[in-house]
């Protein structure tokens, strides 16, 4: 997935959309931020659909949370657009709801939120 992350404005943009187990993608966020270099600007974003149900998840690596990018607070607010909640941490957040038709909207608008569309 590192291999296909996009380059805007100087981070490295790695985005999942599909079927997936969270705990599975949870690994792979935090596989993807160990294995980048410690001043590299990371963002991975996921909007999974999980049998039923449905999450949102976000990793920053530590240069953009020092640049004032939260993860809590991105996840948070589109958690609205699958009819759920979450938060988290500044670096690390999830959201779980029950609305997988509005996954695709709330990746777009965390990338918008965070300036990297």
């Amino acid at each position: 997935m590192i291999a296909k992350a996009v380059e805007r404005h100087g981070v490295k943009v790695i985005v999942f959309r599909g079927e997936a187990n969270v705990d599975a993608i949870k690994d792979l966020a935090f596989q993807i931020k160990g294995e980048s270099n410690s001043d590299e600007k990371v963002f991975f974003v996921a909007g999974i659909k999980d049998g039923a149900k449905c999450a949102l998840m976000v990793m920053l690596s530590e240069p953009l949370v020092a640049e004032g990018l939260n993860a809590g607070k991105l996840v948070k607010d589109a958690a609205k657009l699958i009819q759920g909640g979450g938060g988290g941490q500044a670096h690390f957040a999830t959201a779980g709801g029950k609305n997988s038709d509005g996954l695709a909207q709330a990746v777009e608008q965390i990338l918008e939120a965070a300036d990297l569309k």
